[in-house]
């Protein structure tokens, strides 16, 4: 569906390089007077960027300003014999795939160092087109001082190190909270600073350690709750409260994922939901908060969102 709304979109269309075909692009609306940024690396869904939140949070790898692009480009003389070419830039690359599952991969350009090649090989994962395997994430660190040593020129689009910066900073706070609270949920110190106690899901076990879980997972609409119903619970809604919060331009919305979402422990059955994988607060979660705390939901309030992966639509609710 996107591809084909894409190509049919009036959308503009600027070049921000002298590349004709692998380059950088801007793509304005010129109904909602907004513009995303695209990089075009290929043809195949993952292969390129926008900045746009759909490209950002669907995992599909495209959006409409891409399909757009790539509509468009295909259309030019000499696209056929460039997009068989491929992608030759003479700079490496760190990018995030967004296809099913958001990755960081390695492009080497053609004037990597021989230095640089052997130490992406000793990382990446060539069987899966550059892939970082998640286990060796803690080693990127020290691939960046080689790169840096060597002089080359390596480019790394936004998203892919905002997502390296989270789960950076995901790794330190599972870390620092296994220091402080050694046995996990069961720690007397975590105990005494907790004033309801946890969901079990919070304080189970994921492999051969204890990982403490302190998502803030949301399991009621309490939030929500004087907005709909008034005080006491009845049916007919606070007035003055809604007003009040109205007025201060306050919005109030909820997350309900499932617990089913957070289950990737290797004793846990395989999901059920929708999308036929298990989610992650980082990656499918955090996205959600960030909309609902941008200006792109100023107009949205009232709401219970529910990112499960489609566990609802099963579960015949």
């Amino acid at each position: 569906m996107r591809r084909q709304f894409g190509r049919e979109q009036d959308f503009g269309l600027e070049n921000l390089t002298s590349e004709p075909f692998f380059s950088e692009f801007r793509v304005s609306n010129p109904v909602s007077k907004s513009s995303y940024r695209v990089a075009i690396r290929g043809v195949g869904p993952g292969d390129n960027f926008c900045s746009c939140p759909d490209y950002a949070t669907s995992e599909l790898g495209t959006c409409k300003h891409l399909e757009f692009t790539l509509a468009r480009l295909k259309k030019k003389r000499g696209a056929r014999t460039a997009f068989a070419r491929g992608y030759q830039p003479a700079f490496s690359e760190l990018y995030l795939r967004n296809e099913g599952k958001r990755c960081v991969y390695f492009r080497a350009g053609t004037d990597c160092p021989p230095a640089v090649a052997e130490a992406a090989g000793g990382l990446f994962d060539a069987e899966h087109d550059g892939m970082l395997p998640d286990e060796r994430f803690g080693e990127l660190e020290r691939f960046m001082t080689v790169v840096s040593k060597c002089g080359h020129e390596l480019r790394a689009y936004d998203d892919a190190l905002d997502f390296i910066a989270g789960r950076r900073d995901a790794d330190r706070r599972a870390a620092k909270l296994e220091q402080l609270f050694q046995r996990g949920a069961a720690d007397p110190k975590l105990l005494g600073l907790l004033k309801v106690p946890l969901y079990p899901y919070q304080g189970q076990r994921r492999g051969p350690r204890h990982q403490l879980r302190l998502d803030g997972r949301c399991h009621g609409l309490g939030g929500l709750w004087p907005l709909q119903h008034g005080q006491g619970g009845s049916a007919r809604p606070d007035a003055d409260r809604r007003a009040r919060v109205g007025a201060d331009k306050i919005t109030v919305n909820n997350l309900l994922p499932l617990a089913e979402t957070w289950g990737q422990e290797a004793d846990v059955p395989p999901p059920t939901n929708a999308l036929a994988r298990f989610g992650t607060p980082e990656e499918d979660i955090a996205p959600v908060v960030l909309f609902l705390a941008s200006k792109d939901a100023q107009f949205l309030t009232g709401y219970t969102l529910t990112p499960d992966g489609g566990s609802i639509i099963d579960s015949g609710r």
